[in-house]
């Protein structure tokens, strides 16, 4: 039975009207569901001339041109007597519930006269379909009256009408036929707004649209919309849910809909017809309850119908699979079985699975010697489970376990038996051993995996020797003692036992590794410690004690990068899976071969990473170690999964090996406690200090600070430190600190500070020397292209002017401003090869430089600021093309971040040279013409300028000074991590690398003006800029001069003779009534 209400043109009051429908017939009478239909009335009120502010969800385009035709009029017109609608296309959001659509503002372009007096405006909304969206259907129509003040915004208020998500719509308006006038609307050339443009539809019933064709423009609008909040039906859920449902089982239906309230709701069902869906009396809760004991095997399909004052909505269909009822069917037996093991005190689980007719009820039962026996609930609350827990085995503990089931058709049924054997804790280690040390240092947990028992069985237990009962498991792949892997043994290692064993894990092996319990550790200060002895090549990110739960991820690892070897280095992952962690770089390879000590120290605000061993060559210790100097939170290691040996129970990240003695405390050990774990197993009383980070050579002008730092110092304490000079002590004081510590500081420079550097360790074994480290110190010729780069204050400054081979690897391109000392690649060349800078004015005679060769691998020179943000940059050089560059080549191009840099762009000239070019903001502004070319075989000076709101490329040579400005906004960017001088370290190897010479690179943290880069370029063609000596008062009777750059020169008369006063600028004298005359010689 059906009714339909037919719809009428009625004059109503402004306010809501609820209609239901009630049906009678002899059996009873029901009653529909309320539906409300709201009479609104439109207004069109001026809003002012400030753009409205759009709420939440509304679609905007507020960037106005006032009136832009643009091959296309948008005007108050009416349409039908002016030949189409105007509006404009927009695109709904992805809401599931839809939208309302309860406004329309717009702006007023003037130029008209239609605003002056209130007129008839038409509003009409359409639904866009069809290739090209090109037909249209009217969804809802207004009429108001209203008028403005011209260029204002108007509005529309008290529009309704409901939109679909994601879907294409439009609205068009203009005066009704009665009205008079016309006012231009305004809108906005470009079509910057993505979801619509300009249209016109002939006829306000909708057909076919038509689109603005002359660049697309869009309108200045504003369209209010909010979420809808008619019913939203979702697909129901059942519980218990099972598949296939076995007849007798109460099943429950649950529906969660959303939208506005009351909701109501009316279940549906086909009765397992398998056609239409048709009403359950009296099923109109949230909830549906099923009582399947009557119905036959099949399928039965249900729904529910969801409905407000705002609509219906129908849900998804759920099928329920009924079969016929059923006793308890056994579907996976008793696991582990047939038996399961551990040692006394651990915590087990034996499981078991039933199908039939719920609900089923379970029994746990236990055959010590005289039958099988219930386990009381009282004293095991899971005995009443599928699964069983027991907690802290006993010797009373072992037997033979079941699991029985029944339900109301029948039971019990039994699951098959699986045998429980409880063993003994093994002894403790004995005293004045490894094991015993360890056990003093208090350790959260130790497996010192020294199991002989086979592991294959899958069920062998590795036992935790700290008392805290947190026994692992042996996957069944993994081979141990059994299988007569052995471990660190006596007497190579005096603190283990002669047949003392170990893990084996295998690369590439499936289920070959050892899990573990939740630790539980939730804290910063955290240790992990163990013996490692890699049988080949370890692969990168493998794992060693590894936890990870869900997005989490913390332990002890091996780290992303790998040697010339294949061998990867030691590294760890910890704060939340954080790439600061596991992409930390240690330079720490274990030894194919040889047993390691290795351990993590993880601190509040740094990690260290050891890495000891006995040197198969000499015999002697070697003690590594690497500190990531970074904030560390806590890391729970209590869910998820924690393995031994490998890493996400992948095959890729298995450790390649053996594994021993894994220690893991909840405290940071100190360097003297991790040398006495590794001294202890390797029958050292007293190790001699080792010095792996080397002090390296330094360059550095005049007045700059350099620093010599030796790293990772380990050995037995105490250590104290010693720099000296060409051989003699070094001592504080003046210019010069931390003569006595790892780290050596000298202020201020001189040439006197030249000379030869060397640190002595000495400890209770003896004195150890550092390698020699070089300093020079350098005096900048005045007038020179130095001194003009140098009163820039850079950040740094690499000559490339360096003679030693770059093909042995590991050359020096020093950097004498600070430090960030350049590595030349082995496929560069420099002045070994007799590369020649520019033999200009203002560099050195026979001065070099660096060359670098397109297609060629390693051809460039690497440097790092670390990670560095800058606004203002200016990147500065010289270079020398030896032929046509190809473009996107790099001169100084930074990969280690997002991607920015200097170098060539993408026009390429008739002689085939690329122009400049650069890339900026997030590697965005990369295609960018300059359409500056430098000339082949020629030196040209060129520089980058960034700025906050544009860049600049020069090009400056014999031909003339040239520049090109990018005019949009340059980013905050991150800049300096891995740079490439002569070279762009994306595709392929040597593809994007410069072919030519490159000298006197500069980087400033400031945006140098054309003004100072003219200056520069002057300078290196021998023209002196203009200097002034100033003199001022400094108080207690002191004066000051100061000079921008050259000597100064003074003398008793102005007549002469001169001498040369060696101060530099600014430098401060008594004030006496004595004459002294002083000038500045630039060159």
């Amino acid at each position: 039975m059906s009714s339909i209400l037919t719809s009428c043109k009625c004059y109503l009051l402004t306010c809501p009207y609820r209609y239901d429908f009630v049906a009678s017939n002899s059996l009873g009478t029901n009653t529909s569901p309320i539906a409300t239909i709201t009479i609104a009335s439109l207004l069109m009120v001026d809003i002012g001339s400030n753009a409205p502010t759009p709420g939440p969800n509304d679609v905007f385009q507020l960037v106005n041109t006032l009136q832009n035709d643009d091959g296309f009029n948008y005007y108050t017109d009416d349409g039908a007597g002016h030949g189409a609608w105007a509006g404009q296309s927009f695109t709904t959001g992805t809401n599931a519930s839809g939208y309302v659509l309860n406004s329309l503002a717009w702006k007023s372009a003037g130029n008209g006269s239609s605003f002056g007096v209130e007129q008839l405006y038409d509003l009409y909304i359409f639904a866009l379909s069809g290739t090209g969206l090109t037909n249209a259907t009217q969804v809802a129509a207004y009429q108001c009256y209203g008028g403005g003040v011209q260029q204002d915004w108007l509005e529309f208020v008290g529009i309704n009408v409901p939109l679909e998500p994601n879907s294409p719509y439009a609205y068009a308006f203009g005066r009704d036929a009665t009205a008079a006038g016309w006012e231009h609307i305004g809108d906005q050339g470009g079509n910057p707004y993505p979801g619509g443009q300009l249209l016109t539809l002939a006829s306000t019933n909708g057909g076919m649209v038509t689109y603005g064709t002359s660049g697309g423009s869009d309108a200045t609008f504003d369209l209010g919309l909010n979420i809808s909040q008619k019913p939203l039906a979702s697909v129901p859920t059942y519980s218990p849910n099972v598949t296939p449902i076995y007849a007798g089982t109460t099943i429950t239906l649950s529906e969660t809909a959303v939208g506005g309230l009351p909701l109501y709701y009316q279940w549906i069902t086909d009765g397992g017809s398998g056609g239409a869906l048709t009403g359950i009396p009296g099923a109109t809760g949230t909830n549906l309850v099923v009582n399947t004991t009557s119905l036959a095997a099949g399928n039965y399909n249900y729904a529910v119908i969801v409905t407000n004052s705002l609509g219906a909505s129908t849900s998804g269909v759920v099928t329920l699979a009924i079969v016929a009822a059923s006793l308890p069917i056994l579907t996976t037996d008793i696991a582990p079985a047939p038996a399961n093991e551990g040692y006394v005190g651990e915590t087990l689980t034996f499981s078991a699975s039933f199908v039939g007719t719920l609900p089923i009820t379970y029994q746990w039962m236990v055959d010590t010697g005289s039958g099988p026996t219930p386990i009381p609930v009282s004293s095991n609350p899971t005995a009443s489970n599928s699964v069983l827990v027991l907690s802290n085995i006993q010797p009373a503990s072992a037997g033979s376990y079941t699991l029985t089931a029944r339900n109301a058709f029948g039971g019990p049924v039994s699951s098959g038996a699986s045998a429980l054997t409880v063993l003994p804790d093994p002894a403790p280690p004995a005293a004045n051993t490894y094991g015993a040390l360890i056990l003093s240092q208090q350790p959260v947990a130790y497996w010192q995996l020294d199991e002989t028992n086979d592991p294959s069985t899958g069920i062998l237990p590795a036992y935790d020797a700290s008392g805290h009962n947190l026994d692992g498991l042996y996957f069944p792949n993994a081979e141990n003692g059994y299988n007569g892997i052995a471990g660190p043994q006596a007497p190579a290692f005096p603190g283990f036992e002669s047949n003392n064993t170990a893990l084996l894990t295998i690369q590439a092996g499936t289920n070959s590794w050892v899990t573990v319990p939740p630790l539980g550790l939730d804290t910063n200060p955290v240790t992990i410690s163990m013996w490692i002895n890699p049988a080949g090549n370890v692969s990168v990110s493998s794992g060693l004690l590894m936890n990870r739960n869900g997005n989490d991820a913390a332990g002890f690892c091996f780290g992303t990068t790998a040697n010339a070897a294949g061998m990867a280095e030691l590294g760890y992952t910890w704060n939340t899976n954080s790439s600061a962690t596991w992409g930390y770089h240690s330079g720490l390879y274990p030894v194919v071969g040889i047993w390691s000590f290795v351990a993590l120290v993880v601190e509040p605000n740094q990690a260290t990473i050891y890495l000891y061993y006995i040197d198969p060559t000499t015999g002697l210790p070697d003690l590594y170690s690497a500190v990531n100097p970074i904030a560390h939170g806590p890391e729970p290691f209590s869910g998820g999964t924690t393995w031994i040996g490998d890493d996400q129970g992948s095959t890729a990240r298995v450790f390649n090996g053996s594994i021993d003695e894994v220690a893991v405390f909840n405290a940071a050990l100190t360097p003297d406690q991790v040398l006495t774990e590794f001294s202890k197993a390797a029958g050292l009383t007293e190790v001699a200090a080792s010095i792996p980070g080397q002090p390296q050579s330094v360059g550095a002008y005049v007045g700059n600070t350099v620093n010599f730092t030796a790293t990772g110092i380990n050995g037995s304490s105490p250590l104290t430190y010693q720099w000296q000079m060409n051989g003699a002590n070094v001592t504080n004081g003046g210019t010069i600190s931390g003569a006595l510590t790892p780290s050596l500081t000298i202020s201020n420079v001189q040439p006197a500070n030249s000379g030869t550097y060397q640190l002595l360790v000495k400890n209770p074994v003896g004195t150890t020397p550092s390698s020699n480290a070089t300093l020079t110190v350098v005096t900048p010729v005045p007038g020179s292209y130095e001194s003009a780069v140098l009163a820039n204050n850079p950040l740094a400054f690499w000559k490339l002017n360096e003679t030693n081979d770059p093909s042995v690897g590991g050359v020096v391109a020093f950097d004498y401003v600070r430090g960030l000392n350049g590595v030349y690649q082995t496929g560069a060349e420099n002045g070994f090869n007799g590369i020649l800078g520019p033999q200009l004015p203002g560099f050195p005679a026979n001065d070099t430089a660096l060359a670098t060769f397109s297609n060629t691998a390693a051809s460039y020179v690497t440097a790092s600021a670390g990670s560095l943000v800058a606004t203002n940059l200016t990147y500065a050089m010289w270079i020398n093309p030896s032929g046509p560059v190809e473009n996107w080549a790099g001169l100084l191009m930074d990969r280690g971040a997002v991607g920015e840099g200097f170098g060539f762009g993408g026009l390429i000239d008739a002689n085939g040279m690329s122009e400049l070019g650069y890339t900026w903001n997030q590697n965005s502004l990369w295609s960018w013409d300059s359409s500056l070319f430098p000339p082949i075989n020629q030196w040209s000076f060129v520089a980058m300028v960034i700025e906050p709101d544009q860049a600049i490329v020069y090009l400056m040579n014999s031909n003339g000074v040239q520049s090109a400005t990018n005019a949009v906004a340059q980013d905050s960017e991150e800049f300096g991590v891995a740079w490439h001088i002569g070279d762009d370290a994306t595709g392929t190897s040597g593809a994007r690398t410069f072919p030519g010479s490159i000298a006197d690179v500069s980087v400033y943290l400031s945006a140098l003006t054309s003004s100072q880069l003219a200056t520069m370029y002057d300078a290196a063609l021998g023209i002196a800029p203009p200097v002034t000596l100033s003199i001022a008062p400094s108080g207690a009777g002191k004066v000051t001069l100061t000079w921008p750059q050259g000597t100064l020169l003074q003398s008793t008369s102005l007549a002469g003779p001169w001498t040369t006063n060696t101060a530099s600028s600014p430098y401060s004298l008594p004030a006496t009534n004595s004459q002294m005359f002083f000038r500045v010689r630039v060159k």
